[in-house]
């Protein structure tokens, strides 16, 4: 039996870094207000996350934060393999198979078009220690359709 799956990445790109990072500052702020003697400095913290998040909104326009990588998550009858690294069953423990959903899955256990909010089968992970050091990967699970 051999089961393979896309691995999950996240994206390290800067510009999405640079609008989370003036998301914090800009709720910072919002405490700052609350004292007279911060109100230059929460002036300052508003205005300049307000300009990171748009920075870095536009910069990273159409790159979500979290990606199906090309790398795959190949489980066979003797091995885990990790992208390129694999790693034996007999020198596997702990392993732990979290399988949350596929692609296009209904949250009520179904599939139609009308059945609600639907998952994208992005948040399954796999976790195992092997050689004293804990390993953890997420993976994606598109729908599979059998005719």
């Amino acid at each position: 039996m051999l089961f393979k799956a896309n691995l999950i990445k996240t994206n390290s790109s800067p510009a999405i870094n640079l609008s989370l990072v003036g998301i914090l500052c800009f709720f910072l702020s919002v405490f700052m207000w609350a004292f007279d003697a911060l109100e230059t400095i929460a002036l300052f913290t508003t205005v300049a996350g307000l300009v990171m998040v748009v920075i870095g909104a536009v910069l990273s326009r159409n790159k979500p934060l979290y990606e199906v990588s090309k790398d795959m998550l190949v489980i066979d009858e003797r091995s885990i393999q990790i992208s390129e690294q694999a790693y034996q069953l007999h020198e596997v423990s702990n392993l732990q198979f979290y399988y949350d959903s596929y692609y296009c899955q209904s949250p009520f256990g179904y599939f139609t078009e009308t059945s609600g909010l639907i998952e994208y089968g992005m948040n399954n992970t796999i976790s195992f220690k092997s050689d004293g050091k804990d390993f953890i990967a997420t993976f994606y699970l598109a729908e599979s359709r059998t005719s």
